[in-house]
This record gives C-alpha cells, structure tokens and sequence, in this order.
C-alpha cells in the first residue's frame, strides 16, 4: 500500500474529543522517497500525486493525503471510538463508562462493573469471587452456611455451602470448600493449580497452561485485546503481568508461552532416572510430576481409581530378611503407592500397591506396605497421588526388620525428645499406632502421646461429665456423655485432642445411639425423628436398624421393637 508523502507519515492518530483514529500501518513505503522510473512517452508521471502511475491508477482523481492501494485506489481511515479510554473500543466493550484509571479486562469491564459470580456484588467488593448465584451470601460476597451442617471431607466448610464435597486432606480451600485443585476460576478448563492465565476471557480457547491467544501476545494479562507481541520479546514486563521472557513462546522451558514461571518436574519424574532411598526418612515432593509408570486395574484400584498418578521413582536395597515397611504417613496429601520386585522400569505387576493405609482415624489419606523382603534384593518404589494429587511435604519413611514398639525408650505418654518413633510399652504403642500409624512410621510426637493418654488408660481426659453435649460441636475436645465420649475417640483421636466438630457429633450419633432416651418418642409407634423413650428397647432396635436412631423411627423400627422388645 501506497501513501502521499508516506515518508513523512506511515501511523496517524488524531483525537478529537473522545474519538480515536488509528490509520493503518503503510506497507510498502520506502525508506526514502525516489523518483520512480520514467514513464512511457506521452504518460503524466502521476497526475494525482499518489504515488501509482497514471497507467496502473483505476482511481486517478484520489483526494490529496488518502490512504491508497496498489491500484492508486482510497483506503478508508480505520475509526476505533473508545468512549471511556479503557483500551476496549466500543463495539467490544460491554462497559460503556469504566471509571477512569481502573484496569479492564479483555470485555472492557472494570472490577467495580463485573460480578463474576453473579452473586449480586461486584469483584471490587466481592471477598469471595467464585460463590455460587445459588447460595446465601453476607455483605462481602461470601457464603452463609448452618454451622451445624456436616462437613464429609472435613475441610471445614459444611456441606449445605460446599460446592466441592471431596476437597483432599489438608488442602487449602476458598469460601465455597474448592481447593486450587477442584477450581477453575476463569471456566477455561483448566484447574487453577495450573492455570498460568487465570483471567481467559470467555469464549476463547485455552491451551494446556490455561492460556488463550490473545493472552500469550500481551504477557497473559487482561487488558485492551491485542496489543504489542510483548511475551516471547526477551524483555521482562512486570506491569503487564509477566514473571519471565525468555524470548520464545514454547511451553516446558521454564518459562510458558504466556511468560509465566514454570515449576520443573522432580529429577527423579521417570522409571528411567529413579533416586536411591535408603533406611529412615527421606523428603520428597511430587509437585510437576507426570505419570509414566504403568495402570495397575487389579492390586491397585482404590475408589474406582487404578492408576498411580503424578508419579516420581526411587530404587532401594534391602538392609534385611525379615519385615520391610515402606511408608508415607505424614506426607500431608493423599499419596498413593506401589512397590515392585528388581529394579528398572516396571515389566510386571506391582507387588504391593497402597492408598489409605496410616491407621483408622478421621483424615488418614496416605499410603504405607508391609511385606517380606530378603536382605540384598533391590525394590523400585512408585509414588504417586490418588487422583493426580501433587504436595511438596512428602514423606517417605522406611524400616526394615524390628517394628518400634517396645523396643525404644521413649515414655508413651510424653513427645520423644529426638523425633524417633514407637514407645517403651509394646502393648500401647501398638494401640496408637492401629489408629495413627504416623507414629511408629515418622515420629511419637506429642499428638502421639495425647493419643496413648486417652487409647491406653481408662479413657480420654476430655470425656467428662458436664464437659457438653455430644451432639453439639465444639472448639475444644471431647463431650460429656463419657462412654460415648471414648468409643467416638477411640477411633477417631481428633475428637477428643483437638475439637468436637461437626464429624464427631455424627460419629456420636451414629456409634453411641445418642437419639434414645425420655423424650425421643414412642418405641412402639411411628413418629418425627429418630431413636424412642426406652433406652434398652432402643439400643436393641437400632443395632439391626441404625435408620431408626439416626434419621426417623418410623413404621418399621415401631414394628422392630414391638417384636424386640415386648
């Protein structure tokens, strides 16, 4: 494209009031202005002065200072109107009058115009930016839930609000219960945990870092559409967004092709490059692994899940003939594990697999083998997470030959002093450790002792008359109803060390029959809630029919007890 005296000018802008006009970049203009060659005999030179000789000119009257085309033809000006000067033109902005100085996203809409969750309070005001349409919310954006709800996986937010009932142990969460994990803020189907653009605008399709096109060209931020190609130039811009630039847009270098930090995967992330482990315990941190390591459909499925996912790879020798234990209690995520004979990648089935397995208590998610070694033999251990879980507080403990119960010197009830495991009376630490294998695996911690005052004595201090009710939760440990007290304990330590929560209350109506007493109705006629007025008939029916004392007593616990207990 030609333009009239285009070595003076090749982008104009003029503003008047409110109205941007961008003239498009001139390609083809040299450098320099040089008389073109001489025209045929008789030919005026150009007698409109635009650059294209009469003989090529299809429009050979073009007004003076028009944008022309090969074919001496006008170009029109391109008109971008920007009425609130946010970087959005108009015809894209569906916020007309964005405050000045707010930063807007790609539809031109400030914080204080959008409200992302559609909660009815804009993300400028909103704490809680994600919460459903559907839910109760206070001034701040955040939701309202009963505080007697139940809370299954124990995050703790109730279920009546959670709008992510399986969060894993000890993940972090937002208000609605969602962890980076289970979220995807920007709905571009990636999960926030990996998501290195978290504002993809709607409609545009994400790559496998979360990030769209048009985020990659301007360093992954939001912002006015387009733009300079900023990411991938080798300069770090900060005010755009930018965490690296390493001069390209390719992803697994470093640094993603929308100029995010990448986080690199283990060295020890293949079958192929495993890490040697030895006796004792050892850190380890799965976060950036990817699977490589074969499904396992038999000796592995755990929860309608075969695989070992998020995988890293260690090789061990074994110290003994005897009891080997390859343990993750401690590790703070939900691992998952299996052990395989000889070393290199796996060509058999694993010979031991493990999901769940640190003791029976409330929030054990981590993986723990036990089997027969032979002194000299080398083991390839395979550590994962269930359902692709990553944590960087992995913890792999192993022992080979003598379990520690009962044979250190460390008091039972008392935090060992050197972080070693087990305690000096066989009897009770094999107790603790039924319930918290974290015990005799990583360290007897004072959680350790709290739990062998309450597992090996007569019962937990906390259970005591006058404490509180054991369907009500509370702060503290422990509940009033002492027998109860003690059996929710005995499975569940928590309950009774750290607080009588909402799971504690269940566990109490469920294994206690907390329901049966004077004022629970009649046994031998239907009625509205659960458990009846005869503690012995009750305790008789709800065995056969824990319906009865946990939901309603209806016609067929009338009919249980009539036939139980007349």
């Amino acid at each position: 494209m030609l333009m009239k005296n285009c070595m003076h000018l090749s982008r104009q802008l003029f503003s008047v009031a409110v109205v941007t006009v961008l003239t498009l970049s001139i390609v083809g203009c040299p450098a320099t202005t040089t008389p073109p060659d001489d025209p045929p005999p008789g030919q005026t030179l150009d007698t409109d002065s635009d650059g294209v000789f009469d003989q090529d000119d299809d429009c050979p009257n073009t007004p003076d200072g028009a944008n022309v085309d090969d074919d001496g033809c006008e170009v029109p000006v391109v008109v971008i109107v920007d009425d609130d000067g946010d970087g959005v033109a108009n015809e894209d902005d569906d916020c007309l009058t964005t405050p000045t100085g707010e930063q807007a996203n790609a539809s031109g809409c400030a914080p204080s115009e959008r409200d992302t969750d559609g909660d009815g309070v804009n993300d400028d005001t909103d704490t809680c930016p994600s919460t459903p349409s559907t839910v109760t919310i206070d001034a701040n954006g955040c939701p309202v839930g009963d505080p007697d709800a139940d809370d299954d996986d124990n995050d703790g937010v109730g279920n009546d609000i959670d709008q992510c009932l399986s969060t894993p142990s000890r993940e972090a969460v937002d208000a609605n219960g969602c962890s980076e994990t289970e979220r995807d803020s920007d709905g571009d189907g990636v999960m926030d945990s990996s998501d290195t653009c978290p504002e993809t605008p709607d409609g545009e399709q994400a790559d496998a870092n979360g990030c769209a096109q048009s985020q990659i060209d301007t360093g992954g931020g939001g912002g006015g559409g387009g733009g300079p190609d900023l990411c991938g130039d080798g300069n770090l811009d900060t005010d755009l967004g930018e965490e690296c630039d390493d001069g390209n847009l390719i992803n697994g270098d470093g640094c993603s092709g929308g100029c995010r930090n990448e986080v690199a995967g283990p060295t020890n992330n293949s079958c192929s490059s495993p890490m040697v482990a030895v006796d004792g315990r050892q850190d380890f941190s799965n976060i950036g692994a990817t699977t490589d390591g074969p499904d396992e459909p038999g000796i592995c499925a755990f929860f309608g899940r075969t695989q070992v996912e998020s995988d890293i790879w260690y090789t061990y020798t074994s110290t003994c003939t005897g009891e080997l234990v390859v343990s993750l209690c401690g590790s703070k995520f939900d691992t998952k594990m299996a052990v395989y004979d000889g070393p290199g990648c796996p060509s058999a089935a694993a010979s031991a697999c493990s999901d769940d397995d640190c003791g029976s208590a409330q929030g054990n998610i981590e993986a723990r083998v036990a089997f027969q070694a032979t002194e000299g033999n080398e083991y390839t251990i395979r550590i994962g997470g269930f359902n692709g879980a990553q944590g960087d507080s992995g913890r792999l403990t192993i022992t080979c030959g003598p379990a520690a119960c009962g044979t250190t010197s460390n008091d039972c009830f008392a935090e060992a002093a050197d972080d070693s495991t087990g305690c000096n009376d066989a009897s009770c630490c094999a107790t603790v450790c039924a319930t918290d294998q974290y015990c005799c695996d990583v360290a007897w911690d004072s959680f350790c002792a709290s739990e062998a005052a309450g597992l090996c004595t007569d019962g937990f201090p906390a259970c005591q008359v006058g404490i509180g009710s054991c369907q009500i939760p509370r702060t503290s440990g422990g509940c009033g109803t002492v027998d109860c007290c003690n059996t929710v304990c005995d499975s569940d330590p928590f309950c009774c060390i750290n607080e009588w929560d909402a799971s504690c209350v269940d566990e109490a109506n469920s294994m206690c029959f907390l329901t049966c007493g004077a004022r629970s109705g009649d046994c031998f006629a239907a009625h509205d809630g659960a458990g009846c007025s005869a503690v012995s008939c009750c305790e008789l029916v709800c065995p056969d029919d824990p319906f009865c004392c946990q939901t309603t007593w209806d016609a067929d616990c009338a009919a249980k007890a009539d036939t139980l207990c007349r």
